[in-house]
C-alpha cells in the first residue's frame, strides 16, 4: 500500500455543511462524511484560522462539529495566524477584471491566504472558488500552486 504523505488542508466550510447528519444518505452528505473521516484516520491535518473557525461555527452540522473536536483531540487541528498579506490581497483583487469577480475573491480570501500560508490545499465544494482563481492565477503567479480539491 502507497504511504500517504501528510499535508495540511484548508477545508472550507461548504464541506462541514454539506457532510450533514449521518442519517442523510445524499451523495455529497455521504462523499463529505467519508472525506471528513479519511483526513481524522490518515495523517493529514486541518488548517485552522480565525475567520474559518467562524465559518465552522455558522455552517457545520453535527457530524462535523463532532468531527473537528475528535480532530483537536488527535492534535489534528493547526491553528495559524492568517496574517494579512495586503500587497497579495491588493493584487489579486486589482487582477480581478469584474466587480462579480472581485467581490467572490473577497469572500474566500481568506482560505486563499491560509493555504499559501501552509501545504497551498484547499477542500471546496465552491465552484466559484475553482473558476475565479483560475482566472486570476494567470496574472498573480503566486496562485498557480494552489490546489483546490472538491
Amino acid at each position: 500500500m502507497r504511504k500517504v504523505e501528510p499535508c495540511r488542508l484548508v477545508i472550507d466550510a461548504s464541506v462541514a455543511r454539506a457532510a450533514g447528519r449521518l442519517d442523510t444518505s445524499k451523495p455529497v452528505s455521504k462523499a463529505c462524511r467519508d472525506f471528513l473521516q479519511t483526513v481524522l484516520d490518515i495523517c493529514h491535518r486541518i488548517v485552522m484560522t480565525a475567520e474559518i473557525n467562524q465559518e465552522w461555527r455558522r455552517h457545520a452540522g453535527l457530524f462535523s462539529r463532532t468531527w473537528l473536536r475528535q480532530m483537536y483531540a488527535r492534535r489534528k487541528v493547526e491553528k495559524i495566524r492568517a496574517l494579512s498579506s495586503s500587497s497579495l490581497e491588493a493584487e489579486i483583487l486589482t487582477a480581478a477584471s469584474s466587480r462579480s469577480l472581485c467581490n467572490g475573491l473577497r469572500k474566500d480570501l481568506h482560505l486563499v491566504v491560509a493555504a499559501l500560508r501552509t501545504d497551498a490545499r484547499i477542500v471546496s465544494l465552491d465552484e466559484s472558488l475553482r473558476s475565479n482563481l483560475r482566472v486570476i492565477a494567470e496574472k498573480v503567479p503566486e496562485l498557480i500552486d494552489i490546489r483546490i480539491n472538491k
